[in-house]
């Protein structure tokens, strides 16, 4: 699940001229995620880092960042309307399914929003971003159906563990 929404996100801040997010706005975004560190509540393991810094980002920063928190405030007016749309199609559509609730109930929306993003994806950015990856996106709904909201199933909760699995 997390190579989906991390490919979106690799392609927007390193990816072809034509689609990145220029340098200006690079620098912006980044300042103001320095901004909203102090605003981080202690239930976030990590702060958010940079955008230069995204190849070391792990799945906790992409979650919180780009997707469930702050993604849509940082990003507003520096991504060409057409982009912040299919990127709130995303953030729409993940922030349903991680809510147990809302999963369930909404379900049907959620999964109209991702396969209008994946479809718009090949579009927007060009047919070699287009990866199994993205595609999966389309299939979490079900998922969430068998297994209840995309927390239950996530192993982003672990990963702050794998230090400690490295050591045995």
């Amino acid at each position: 699940m997390l190579r989906g929404y991390e490919t979106v996100i690799r392609v927007l801040a390193k990816g072809k001229k034509d689609v990145r997010i220029k340098d200006p706005n690079k620098i912006l975004i980044s300042s103001e995620i320095v901004n909203l560190r102090s605003y981080v509540p202690s239930e976030f393991c990590r702060l958010l880092r940079v955008l230069d810094d995204l190849e070391y980002w792990k799945a906790t920063e992409l979650r919180f960042f780009f997707l469930l928190y702050s993604g849509l405030i940082v990003l507003k007016g520096k991504l060409n309307n057409q982009f912040y749309s299919h990127f709130k199609l995303l953030v729409s559509a993940l922030r349903i399914l991680v809510c147990d609730n809302l999963g369930q109930i909404h379900k049907q929306l959620a999964e109209t929003f991702l396969k209008e993003f994946v479809s718009q994806y090949l579009i927007l950015y060009g047919p070699h971003n287009v990866s199994y990856n993205v595609h999966n996106l389309v299939h979490l709904p079900m998922l969430v159906k068998m297994h209840g909201s995309l927390d239950n199933f996530s192993c982003s909760k672990y990963e702050n563990y794998l230090q400690k699995i490295k050591v045995y």
